[in-house]
C-alpha cells in the first residue's frame, strides 16, 4: 500500500511538472492561418518564435505546426513546408500574449490597429527556398507586407489580392517566379513601394486596378523581360523612374491622364516602335526612353506643355525625325545621342537654354542630323555651334533654319 501511495504522487508530480511546462510555453504570442497540400487538404497552421509588436503586426517564423503550439520544443509536428502548394491568409489570426495579465488578444478582421484589428505580416521567411514547392499565396486578411517577403521565391505562381489588403512593400516578388497577379473585385490596393515585382520574368500581362493611387518611385516591373502588356490605373499619373527598365517585349501606350514619366521609365524597352506623348505629360527624366532601339516614331500632342527635355530622354533611339512642341525652352545634354537615323530635327520656337559641358556632354551630339529647325533667337554661329558637339559643326548641315 505505501508503494502505490509512493507512485501515485510521483505520477502526480510529473504531471504537474507537464501542466507547468505547458502553460510557461504556451505563454508566447502565436500566429494562425490555412495552407492548402499538394492532396488538397486545408489545414490551419501555427507558427512560433515570432515576434509580436502587440499592434496586430508580427514578425513570421518559418517554423509552423499543424496545431496549436503548447510548447517551445514543437510537441506538435512541424509543417513539411515542401508538401504545401498554397498559404492563405484569409482566416489570419495573431495571438498577442500580455505577459502581466497572462491573458490573450486576438487580432483578425475589421480594422488595423485595434483589438479586431488586420495583422500585418511585417517580415520573415527569409529563406526563399524553403517554400519552393508554394505556388498560390492569397493575401486575405493581411493588412500589408513587409519588405522582401516573397523576394525570390522560385515556385510561387500565383498572388490573390484581396481586401483588406492595403498595401505592396519594396521589393515583395522581386526575382520571383511570379506568373499570374490576380486582384480580386473587393481589392482595395492604393499603394506599393519599390520594385515590388522586378525581374520578375514569367510575367506577360498585368492589369491594376484604379484602387492604386501610387505605385512607388522606382523598378515596378524592371527587368521584366517576358512582360508584354500593361493595363494602367486612371488614378496614377506618374510613371514611375525605370518602372519598366528592360521589358524588352513591351508594348505599352501611354494614357491620356498621365502628367509624368519619370527618369529611366521605358529605357531598353525593345518592343516598342512608336510612342505618342499625350497633351497632359508636362514632365519627362532623363533617359526616360534611351536605348529603345527600334522607337521609329515620336509624337507630342499638340496642347503638350513640356518646357525641359532631360538628358539622353531618347538616346540610342531609330526615328528619322522629330517635331518638340513649343513650349521646350530648356534643353540638356545628349538628348538625341547614338541615334544614326535621325536627320530632321525641330526644336520648336521657345528653346532658351541648352546645357553644355565643354563640347562633352553636348546638347545633341548626333552626326547624323541634316536638317535642323532653331528659334529664332538662335542665329549666330557663335551660339549655335556649341550645341551640336565637338565633332558635329553647323556647316555640316544641309539645311539649317
Amino acid at each position: 500500500m505505501k508503494k502505490k501511495i509512493i507512485l501515485t504522487l510521483a505520477v502526480m508530480a510529473l504531471l504537474v511538472c507537464a501542466l507547468a511546462v505547458s502553460i510557461s510555453a504556451a505563454s508566447q504570442s502565436y500566429a494562425s492561418f490555412e495552407v492548402v497540400k499538394n492532396d488538397g487538404t486545408r489545414l490551419t497552421v501555427y507558427t512560433v518564435g515570432i515576434k509580436d509588436l502587440g499592434n496586430g503586426q508580427i514578425y513570421l517564423s518559418e517554423v509552423a505546426y499543424t496545431e496549436a503550439p503548447v510548447d517551445s520544443e514543437g510537441t506538435y509536428a512541424a509543417l513539411d513546408w515542401s508538401t504545401v502548394e498554397e498559404i492563405d491568409f484569409t482566416v489570419t489570426a495573431l495571438y498577442h500574449y500580455n505577459s502581466s495579465k497572462d491573458t490573450y488578444t486576438q487580432y483578425a478582421g475589421g480594422t488595423n490597429g485595434n483589438a479586431n484589428g488586420n495583422v500585418t505580416v511585417l517580415k520573415g521567411w527569409t529563406n526563399a527556398s524553403t517554400f519552393n514547392s508554394v505556388k498560390r499565396l492569397v493575401t486575405g486578411n493581411a493588412y500589408g507586407f513587409g519588405t522582401g517577403l516573397l523576394k525570390g521565391w522560385q515556385g510561387i505562381e500565383t498572388v490573390v489580392f484581396s481586401y483588406p489588403c492595403k498595401t505592396i512593400s519594396d521589393d515583395f516578388l522581386m526575382n520571383s517566379s511570379v506568373k499570374n497577379l490576380v486582384f480580386d473585385e473587393n481589392c482595395q490596393i492604393t499603394r506599393c513601394y519599390n520594385n515590388p515585382f522586378a525581374n520578375c520574368d514569367n510575367l506577360v500581362s498585368v492589369e491594376i486596378p484604379d484602387s492604386f493611387t501610387y505605385l512607388g518611385n522606382s523598378g515596378l516591373f524592371s527587368g521584366c523581360d517576358n512582360l508584354e502588356s500593361v493595363k494602367w490605373p486612371s488614378n496614377c499619373p506618374a510613371i514611375p523612374g525605370a518602372a519598366f527598365s528592360d521589358c524588352k517585349k513591351l508594348k505599352f501606350e501611354i494614357p491620356d491622364y498621365i502628367t509624368e514619366i519619370k527618369g529611366t521609365a521605358f529605357n531598353g524597352c525593345l518592343s516598342i516602335t512608336s510612342v505618342v506623348i499625350p497633351s497632359t505629360v508636362t514632365s519627362i527624366g532623363y533617359n526616360a526612353f534611351s536605348r529603345c532601339s527600334n522607337l521609329t516614331s515620336v509624337v507630342f500632342e499638340e496642347g503638350c506643355s513640356i518646357t525641359v527635355l532631360n538628358a539622353h530622354t531618347f538616346d540610342g533611339c531609330a526615328f528619322s525625325e522629330i517635331k518638340l512642341p513649343n513650349t521646350v525652352k530648356q534643353f540638356k545634354q545628349n538628348v538625341f545621342a547614338g541615334n544614326p537615323n535621325l536627320k530632321v530635327v525641330n526644336l520648336g520656337a521657345s528653346v532658351i537654354d541648352f546645357n553644355y559641358d565643354g563640347n562633352k556632354a553636348a546638347s545633341l551630339n548626333c552626326s547624323s542630323i541634316e536638317e535642323l529647325y532653331l528659334p529664332a533667337t538662335f542665329v549666330s554661329t557663335a551660339v549655335r555651334s556649341y550645341i551640336f558637339g565637338s565633332d558635329v559643326k553647323p556647316n555640316d548641315f544641309k539645311n539649317l533654319h
